[in-house]
C-alpha cells in the first residue's frame, strides 16, 4: 500500500492517494507525509542528494564532506523522511525527472 501511496503521488492522482490512505489506516498502517519539494531541506541534506544524484556511494560521501559514513547515513534518513523517497534510486530517479528540485 506505500508503494502505491507514492505511485499516485508521483502521478498526481489525489483521489486514488485519498482512497489508499483510507484503506491505510483502516488497516493500522502509517500513511506517508509527503512534503513539498526540498521544502526545509538543510544546506548539507541537498548537498548530499546532489552527490547520491551523481552516483557517489556513502563512503565516497563521507569523504567529500569530511565526516563519517555513518553521518551520512543519518542525512540520507533524514533526507529520505523529508522527501518522501524510500531509497537512492527513488530519490535520484526524482532528482533527475524533474520531481525533486534542489537549489544546489
Amino acid at each position: 500500500l506505500r508503494e502505491a501511496q507514492g505511485l499516485f503521488r508521483q502521478l498526481g492522482s489525489v483521489r486514488a492517494r485519498v482512497d489508499v490512505a483510507r484503506l491505510m489506516r483502516k488497516r493500522g498502517l502509517a500513511v506517508p507525509r509527503h512534503r513539498k519539494q526540498g521544502a526545509g531541506l538543510s544546506a548539507t541534506e541537498v548537498r548530499v542528494a546532489n552527490l547520491v544524484t551523481e552516483g557517489l556511494t556513502n563512503r565516497q560521501i563521507a569523504g567529500v564532506l569530511r565526516v563519517s559514513e555513518k553521518t551520512v547515513e543519518g542525512y540520507l534518513t533524514r533526507l529520505f523522511a523529508k522527501t518522501g523517497y524510500r531509497s537512492r534510486v527513488q530519490l535520484t530517479t526524482a532528482r533527475l525527472g524533474g520531481a525533486l528540485v534542489l537549489a544546489s
